[in-house]
């Protein structure tokens, strides 16, 4: 009868143990998922992050470069205006010799010249 007893105990023990081996690797693989879920996040804010970083460097070129180009253009902006002022002299100095007189509004408008920039 103890034996009988004792068999019980243990088939029943053994079946125990076999769900709690059971729903152990049910945990194990819940939190194999967990962090194969948690590891995905982290990779696409890393990517995120590089892309942030491009980006960045990106617009700071650009803006060098935007800074460069309005430099440049002040700067044609100004020699324009000062060859325009020789175009004048010189066309004072060609009217002036040939007897024809000097140069006329008209004339400045010829060249592209302003009433406002003379």
């Amino acid at each position: 009868m103890k034996i009988k007893k004792g068999l019980k105990i243990v088939s029943k023990t053994n079946g125990a143990f076999s769900r709690a081996s059971t729903e152990a690797k049910k945990v194990q693989q819940l939190v194999g998922e967990t962090s194969a879920a948690s590891n995905d996040p982290a990779q696409g804010i890393e990517q995120i992050n590089r892309a942030i970083l491009a980006l960045d460097e990106v617009v700071q070129k650009n803006a060098a470069k935007a800074e460069k180009s309005t430099s440049t253009s002040e700067e044609i902006q100004a020699q324009s205006e000062q060859m325009k002022g020789f175009v004048i002299g010189l066309l004072a100095l060609v009217r002036g010799r040939s007897g024809i007189g000097v140069v006329s509004v008209k004339d400045f408008h010829s060249i592209g010249v302003s009433r406002g920039s003379i």
